[in-house]
């Protein structure tokens, strides 16, 4: 992420990659197995099948093993191998879900004269798993408490940590965590728990071919999410942050308990009245953190409220309810209504008589979005102005946070908070705005990610969206805000104003959170598509005034107009200069009209069919990769090599 450009305020160090306690567990645990191994000399260590997560087992106990003559072969090849013992490779085969190892236990104790079962996750309560532990003299190392319980009367029992904790992570540690971007890599296999797994997802352990390649793709991220105990392992010991969910047994948690120390949180699922809950509780132990004279010193009306109405009346009573409750510092709200029907605003009118610190204004036009805002800053005279959607709810702190920001940093002009959608996703959370190659890039910080992911401390960002943020009044009259982005992007053409000035430094605080009860009012795709483009139109028409004002493109317009084709295309961002020019030149409607008479078609990209040298080509591309990867992994295969000498 890039929207970081300057802290305020030093973030905590990143955790240790290896906690001291973890390490004195990860000894006693080689020295348990070395233990059991004694001075055999005649060893075979017998491979077990399954994923990549099964390879990291694996590459770990060689590690382990460094040192000590053996033999290795698979357990598919048993019966070509006999011997003085024979070491079992960890994994999850003695539970309900993959309970294949038990047919393989009997025929291993007839061909060695000793065997143990490396640390394992165990499950008694299928029949065959309980009749094979209690009928085996090996000795079965359990990676788990729970599962050490569960078999601990039942046969020769120790307790050890998995096969993934030996393995030397330093080649892929990136250094101080590194990485950028969520990786949600949750099991598409039996041990999958039902439920919604995300559009993004990638089982890596199913789709990656080589353990290489696996932990590479776990490296560049910065944040982790899975119910695989082995990526939660490697990412955790890599040093991010990870988010578990638990498999359909007891392994994930019990894994889990080792990493005490790392950043390895549960990853549930919030629902919206958990995640109030949550916030309500954040944002109470959050206000301690403001300055003990802060209240004191704010006995004044210096914040004006701004809430723009357009229907949805029932929301904007919850956001006033919101402000009643949460805010401390004095302040006024400025309500105006955009021509809302008249029940609305009658139900307005009942609510600003019964409250005098709103003052409502009923508008018998819709100025839109940005229209309004100019309209009600206007009107406001105060020392700060705090914009906020009527469907956007406030917590203790949200706007206190905001107004310790400005004071704390007397040249920012803005401040902004952690919008979060009910569904416990990050809406926004300020951002960066980058004019690059005749495009204005936009990223919005933290967009996607939960609630409660870690994104630093406090800091400088050069984009704050119109929605819970609080303004210095005195900027916008240099830079009012134009009243002809008439219904989007206004906060966009607002920051980029400031920032070719130099003066888009705004102020990103975590503490300071609201809730968006956001509703789409994008079309169903089963609607007309002349219905899909009018709606369209508004943003485009938005597009084109920006364009027109700042020779940029917004990069949204490739997709309220996919006909358009790849902006990376240089003849398709031509087409859209075309489009944007004359939205400018003959208006919207003129614009619609021919889009929908199939007139603008020449702008627009088909697709031609693949010829026989392109197939030729992806074939070689998906190769070349394949290729690519398989030299990464012999390179590290023989560093490890080497490294053991």
């Amino acid at each position: 992420m890039r929207a970081e450009t300057g802290a305020i305020r030093d973030s905590p160090p990143p955790a240790s990659p290896m906690p001291e306690r973890l390490q004195d567990e990860i000894d006693l645990s080689k020295s348990k197995i070395l233990n059991a191994i004694g001075d055999a000399r005649d060893i075979t260590f017998i491979r077990t099948y399954g994923n990549i997560g099964d390879d990291l087992i694996h590459a770990g106990f060689r590690k382990l093993l460094a040192g000590i003559e053996y033999k290795e072969v698979s357990i598919l090849e048993l019966h070509d191998v006999r011997g003085e013992l024979g070491i079992i490779s960890g994994s999850g085969g003695w539970c309900k879900p993959h309970h294949s190892m038990v047919r393989y236990l009997h025929d291993a104790e007839n061909r060695f004269e000793r065997l143990i079962v490396l640390p394992s996750t165990y499950d008694p309560s299928v029949k065959t798993v309980r009749d094979a532990l209690q009928n085996s003299r090996a000795l079965f190392f359990a990676r788990e408490k729970k599962s050490y319980e569960l078999i601990g009367d039942l046969c020769r029992a120790e307790l050890a940590l998995d096969g993934a904790f030996y393995f030397d992570y330093s080649p892929y540690r990136i250094r101080g965590g590194g990485g950028k971007g969520v990786l949600q890599t949750y099991r598409t296999d039996s041990e999958r728990v039902p439920g919604v797994i995300p559009r993004d997802n990638i089982d890596i352990s199913m789709t990656c071919s080589t353990l290489d390649e696996w932990l590479w793709t776990i490296a560049r991220h910065e944040l982790v999410r899975s119910d695989r105990a082995h990526v939660v392992i490697a990412a955790a010991l890599l040093g991010k942050d990870v988010r578990y969910r638990p498999s359909n047994y007891h392994k994930i948690p019990g894994l889990v308990e080792w990493l005490e120390g790392l950043p390895v949180y549960p990853d549930e699922e919030p629902g919206s009245e958990a995640l109030k809950d949550y916030l309500m509780k954040f944002s109470r132990e959050s206000l301690k953190t403001l300055p003990g004279d802060f209240f004191e010193k704010h006995r004044e009306i210096e914040t004006t409220i701004i809430i723009l109405s357009h229907g949805r009346v029932d929301q904007t009573l919850k956001v006033i309810a919101s402000i009643r409750e949460h805010v401390r510092v004095p302040c006024r709200i400025l309500l105006i209504d955009n021509n809302s029907d008249s029940g609305t605003q009658q139900r307005l009118k009942e609510l600003a008589a019964g409250n005098d610190l709103i003052d409502l204004e009923l508008l018998d036009e819709n100025l839109g979005c940005s229209g309004g805002r100019a309209y009600a800053i206007g009107r406001a005279s105060t020392k700060y102005v705090f914009l906020l959607d009527n469907d956007e709810v406030v917590f203790d702190g949200t706007l206190e946070h905001l107004i310790d920001s400005l004071e704390r940093n007397p040249d920012s002009p803005a401040a902004t908070g952690k919008i979060i959608f009910p569904d416990g996703l990050i809406h926004v959370f300020g951002g960066t705005l980058e004019p690059h190659h005749g495009f204005l890039h936009q990223e919005l910080y933290g967009m996607g990610r939960r609630y409660d992911d870690p994104l630093g401390d406090e800091s400088i960002c050069n984009f704050v969206p119109g929605g819970i943020t609080l303004y210095r009044r005195e900027f916008f009259d240099l830079y009012p805000y134009d009243k002809n982005m008439r219904y989007y992007y206004e906060d966009v053409d607002w920051c980029y104003r400031l920032m070719k000035d130099g003066k888009a430094s705004f102020c990103r605080n975590p503490r300071s959170v609201s809730i968006h009860y956001h509703e789409s009012k994008t079309p169903a795709g089963s609607d007309p598509v002349e219905e899909r483009r009018r709606w369209s139109m508004r943003f485009i028409s938005s597009m084109a005034y920006f364009y027109q004002l700042h020779g940029l493109i917004i990069p949204n317009l490739f997709s309220f107009v996919p006909d358009l084709g790849d902006r990376r295309n240089k003849t398709r961002v031509h087409s859209a200069r075309l489009l944007l020019e004359m939205v400018n030149s003959v208006g919207d409607e003129e614009t619609l009209r021919r889009w929908n008479a199939g007139e603008l078609e020449p702008l627009f990209y088909r697709p031609p069919e693949p010829t026989l040298p392109d197939r030729i080509k992806s074939a070689y591309d998906y190769v070349r990769i394949r290729i690519i990867w398989r030299w990464v992994d012999l390179t590290w295969k023989i560093k490890r090599f080497v490294a053991r000498f």
